[in-house]
C-alpha cells in the first residue's frame, strides 16, 4: 500500500481541481451559448473517476466510495448539477484527508 502522504497529496490536488472547476462552472442551461461544455463535462467526469480510484486504493477506501456513489445516485434523483456533486466529492475528500492524517499518527 502507498504511504498515507501520497493519498493526502493526491486528495489535496483533487480538491484544488474541484475548486477550479466549480469556480468556472458553466450551467447546462447557459452552455448552449458557450463553447467548452463537453470539455467541462468530460473533466468533471474524469475527476470523479480519479477520486473513486484514489479511495479504492486505500485499505478502507470503499467506505468513501460508498458515500460518493450514494451522493451521485441522490444527485441524479434530485436533478442536481455537476458542480453541486463536486462540492459533495470535495467534502468527502476533506474527510478522507482528515482520516489519513489520524491514520498516519
Amino acid at each position: 500500500m502507498k504511504p498515507p502522504i501520497f493519498f493526502i497529496e493526491k486528495a489535496n490536488e483533487y480538491i484544488a481541481e474541484i475548486d477550479r472547476l466549480t469556480a468556472n462552472y458553466v450551467p447546462p442551461s447557459s452552455a448552449r451559448e458557450k463553447p467548452g461544455l463537453q470539455e467541462q463535462t468530460d473533466e468533471m467526469s474524469d475527476l470523479k473517476l480519479k477520486i473513486k480510484l484514489l479511495f479504492f486504493e486505500f485499505e478502507h477506501g470503499h467506505l468513501f466510495v460508498e458515500k460518493v456513489v450514494g451522493a451521485q445516485n441522490n444527485n441524479k434523483y434530485n436533478k442536481g448539477t455537476n458542480d453541486q456533486l463536486l462540492v459533495i466529492f470535495r467534502r468527502y475528500l476533506g474527510l478522507f484527508v482528515e482520516h489519513l492524517q489520524l491514520f498516519r499518527e
